[in-house]
């Protein structure tokens, strides 16, 4: 299959949060994601569907260096990191900052609405390290 073939899949498939993928995100998102899905090695999920995966951060771990911790909304399915994991971090590391876009999806960076409150938090982090 092509990237164009994966991708006309993917654009026609249901999002967690209702409507299709091809309506909530951009084109160039969904391109990206069929061409990761076509290298990928789909076993690498076994654990997320089987529910064994480890945790992918520490919340506790304090961070050393500064960083800006950016989260789905908790009210919508696919977000990942909760208000509490986000508590957490900012008590081990007082110098991360952390935001919660209201509306934004797991797929933050490739959301139609989202893409350019996401850029923005990114690129406010940056200018402060200056």
């Amino acid at each position: 299959m092509s990237v164009a073939d994966v991708s006309a899949i993917m654009a026609a498939s249901p999002s967690t949060g209702g409507g299709l993928l091809g309506e909530i995100l951009h084109d160039d998102g969904v391109s990206t994601m069929a061409a990761s899905v076509l290298e990928v090695d789909a076993s690498v999920l076994d654990v997320v569907l089987d529910g064994s995966m480890a945790p992918v951060f520490e919340t506790d771990r304090p961070l050393a260096v500064p960083a800006a911790v950016v989260a789905g909304d908790p009210e919508l399915p696919d977000a990942v990191t909760q208000p509490a994991d986000l508590a957490q971090i900012a008590l081990a590391s007082p110098h991360v900052a952390t935001r919660t876009p209201a509306g934004a999806n797991h797929l933050i960076r490739d959301t139609i609405g989202q893409r350019e409150p996401f850029w923005s938090i990114v690129s406010e982090f940056l200018d402060a390290l200056e």
